[in-house]
């Protein structure tokens, strides 16, 4: 099975039930993404926008999570979150695309990293400080809330516009998965070619 690198762990989340108390392992993930073709037992079909149909099996600790909608109002100090953004010649960073982490995944990704398209990247911290304002940015560019995003070993200041996507990630369940569904997860291939899922985002 082909699935490509896995880039964006901070968006890519799901289980039957939010019961972990630690962060899941990322280790040697790829990532994949598509619709549900078919449910047979734990193993679904995925048409994969990457490489075609896939075979992906649920595993009993799968993180399954939904990715819904929110507003600037649902983020405040101490939220943990994570932004992609694509750094300007001028050195500021804007974001494309925020998501916010229920309390029990605080620390999943956490860390400042590079992503595939030139001079984008992906944050995952905690909020130190947000601050509202229409200022225009030192880019010339209209100006937003301005986050600064603390992790371990460093933090980094990101501006949201009104073009950047905000999403809020809450708990799923291995019902909402069925033919049609569009997902998208993390997974570890295994010996018998059926990728282990350990994190399973379904898109609504």
């Amino acid at each position: 099975m082909q699935i490509s690198n896995w880039l964006t762990a901070a968006t890519l989340m799901t289980s039957v039930a939010l019961q972990a108390q630690t962060p899941p392992n990322l280790a040697n993930m790829q990532r994949f993404n598509g619709t549900v073709e078919s449910v047979n037992g734990k193993t679904l079909k995925v048409k994969s926008n990457e490489a075609g149909s896939i075979d992906v099996r649920l595993m009993p600790n799968t993180l399954i999570m939904v990715r819904q909608s929110a507003t600037l109002q649902e983020i405040d100090a101490n939220s943990f979150i994570g932004c992609t953004a694509v750094k300007q010649p001028s050195g500021e960073m804007f974001a494309s695309e925020c998501h916010l982490f229920p309390e029990s995944m605080r620390g999943t990704g956490e860390g400042h990293n590079p992503m595939g398209p030139p001079a984008t990247t992906m944050t995952n911290g905690t909020v130190a400080t947000m601050t509202n304002g229409s200022v225009q940015s030192a880019s010339g560019n209209p100006g937003g809330p301005l986050l600064k995003v603390a992790y371990k070993g460093g933090e980094q200041s990101i501006h949201i516009t009104p073009k950047t996507e905000l999403t809020k990630i809450v708990a799923g369940d291995a019902a909402m998965l069925k033919p049609g569904v569009r997902v998208a997860g993390g997974a570890r291939p295994a010996a018998d070619g059926v990728a282990d899922v350990i994190m399973l985002n379904v898109m609504q």
